[in-house]
């Protein structure tokens, strides 16, 4: 009596592993986006928090890129290698522009702070 795995057999093997992968990989893609936007409303949150207690102040919104946003409004942002955060030039939203790994972009409305599509 043989008792080698036939070939039938070695190819199910590989056709369920290559299935169960294939799932694998659509959740971890599904798991890491929901991270980045977490990332992003995140930041958007600081920034538009920030933007309204300087409206308060001054009466009016400020715009700003990555680069200025932190000296301009006075808060602390973190480095991110998924998005480039700014406050357009129309001072409705803030906008988190996707590099990098991430896919989309994201944005907030200054006035109340809630998720919108982006423009």
């Amino acid at each position: 009596m043989n008792k080698a795995f036939t070939l039938i057999e070695l190819l199910i093997v590989v056709a369920l592993i290559g299935i169960l992968g294939g799932i694998a990989l659509t959740r971890y893609a599904n798991v890491t986006e929901g991270a980045r936007s977490a990332e992003a409303y995140s930041v958007l949150a600081q920034i538009v928090s920030a933007e309204n207690v300087h409206q308060l102040e001054n009466n009016s919104y400020v715009t700003c890129t990555s680069a200025t946003c932190a000296d301009v409004l006075n808060i602390d942002l973190p480095s991110s290698d998924n998005f480039d955060f700014s406050v357009p030039a129309a001072i409705t939203y803030a906008k988190a522009t996707h590099k990098g790994s991430a896919t989309r972009d994201y944005c907030m409305n200054l006035n109340g702070g809630g998720k919108i599509t982006c423009p």
